[in-house]
């Protein structure tokens, strides 16, 4: 039976050998049938068709070699780009910032400038509001809200935090309001 066994792998079927174009005695003494399959698919394939694919292969690797070298250069160089137009906008948003206080203090002082002068001079008020309609009661309504609004963001902390762990705290006492007497 052994060698039955072995005179039958010898051999391909006559189906096997008709497909790949063999007769039983043209095969190669010991190659296996895949090995034959794998012959026969290269004798298939034109070696021209194949050295082309090669060289277009290859030169389209060298040109997204190229792209490739371009981009990470163009990534560079905006990297830093980057860094500089955030260090601006830093800067600009302390910038912003300091103002935002300053002109808060400006305002406050002149609210309170404003108080402290209608409390001593009640009648020019009241003739200054007859003549340009002025009412008093909405524009004190309307900054004892700013006022609340204020306070809240205050109380639940609400800051910038980018600009507020750089900017200096401004001193209102530092500003100077000459008032005409």
């Amino acid at each position: 039976m052994a060698e039955n066994g072995a005179a039958a792998t010898d051999h391909a079927s006559p189906t096997t050998a008709a497909a790949f174009g063999n007769e039983g005695s043209s095969r190669k003494p010991g190659a296996n049938p895949s090995e034959t399959f794998v012959n026969m698919l290269g004798e298939m394939v034109d070696q021209n068709d194949v050295r082309d694919i090669a060289a277009q292969q290859a030169l389209m690797l060298s040109r997204f070699e190229k792209t490739n070298e371009k981009l990470e250069r163009f990534n560079s160089l905006e990297a830093g780009r980057f860094n500089q137009a955030m260090e601006q906008f830093r800067s600009h948003t302390r910038v912003l910032s300091d103002m935002k206080k300053d002109l808060d203090s400006v305002f406050r002082r002149i609210r309170l400038l404003r108080g402290k002068l209608s409390r001593q001079y009640p009648d020019v008020f009241e003739a200054y509001d007859r003549e340009h309609g002025v009412d008093r009661e909405e524009e004190e309504e309307d900054e004892d809200e700013e006022q609340e609004h204020e306070q809240d963001k205050q109380a639940e902390g609400h800051t910038d935090s980018a600009a507020a762990s750089n900017v200096q705290e401004t001193d209102p006492a530092a500003i100077n309001v000459d008032v005409p007497s």
